[in-house]
Order: structure tokens, then sequence, then C-alpha cells
């Protein structure tokens, strides 16, 4: 994963990369027991976290904790929304695809794309998605930094 910290363009998002790096044991991925949001404090308005829930073909993906910053770009709060209930099926489709990725392979994903909110325009932002295990090695949440690449929408 070296070549992925020098894709990450904004220094917000190489920080959270190394953040998470920095909570990993060798192969083990970190929990979020692991993460300590004093220490990251700056950083927390663009957090998301999202349980794992089911597996295999049947995993879905329901945010835990929406950032403030990410509430406010979707002109509404979603915590306890499961993704395919929040966003259009098209971007809902791709988000469960990277997701899933993310569970199986245990590794971070970084993308630059446009999503859209139910109801909201679509919005350009670059996010950082890691993956963090209770045990160590079964990814049960995921943890993402957004970085929103335009000026914030006006929500529906």
């Amino acid at each position: 994963m070296p070549g992925l910290r020098s894709e990450l363009r904004h220094p917000r998002l190489r920080r959270f990369y190394d953040y998470w790096q920095g909570k990993r044991q060798g192969d083990r991925l970190p929990g979020r027991q692991h993460i300590d949001p004093l220490e990251i404090p700056d950083l927390l308005p663009h957090i998301s976290i999202l349980d794992v829930v089911g597996a295999g073909d049947a995993v879905r993906f329901r945010f835990r904790l929406v950032g403030t910053a990410n509430v406010r770009i979707a002109g509404r709060e979603y915590t306890g929304a499961f993704i395919d209930d929040v966003f259009e099926r098209e971007d809902a489709a791709r988000l469960h695809a990277a997701y899933r990725d993310i569970v199986e392979r245990r590794e971070p994903h970084y993308w630059v794309t446009q999503a859209a909110v139910r109801g909201n325009p679509p919005v350009n932002y670059a996010r950082l998605m890691v993956p963090l295990a209770t045990d160590g090695e079964t990814v049960d949440m995921l943890m993402g930094l957004f970085f929103f690449t335009d000026p914030p929408p006006q929500a529906a």
C-alpha cells in the first residue's frame, strides 16, 4: 500500500491514512476500539463510519456515524441508514461494490468520484475508506474520510 499514500493529494487524506496505518499491528487491522477521536479532532467532521451487516452476497452497509461536514453537504442526517436508502440507485450500487471489495481484500480504497444523496444534486469528492476489524482479522466496520472537491451545493 505504499503507492496509495502517494495518490492522496490532500494533506488531510494523507494524515487520515497515516493515522490508520499507525493503528495497525503488522498484518492485523485496527478496530474501532483503537480509534481515539481526541487524536484526530480536525478530521472528525469529515469522517463517516459504516457497520458491515451480514456477509457474502447478503452484506449491507449501514452508517453508524456521519461527520457534520458530510451531513451539511448531504443536507440531512443519515446515521442509521443503509447506503441503498441514502444514495441514488447507481451510486449505491457503485458504493456497495467498492465497500464489499474493501471487506474482502482488507485494504483501503481511494477514489475521486461523484455521487448524489437522494433528492440532492451530485457532488464531486475524494474519499479514502479504510477497513476496521474488532478482532484484527474480520472487517466489521469501514471508516472513511470525505473531502469534497466542489463548493458545498445548496441542499434540495
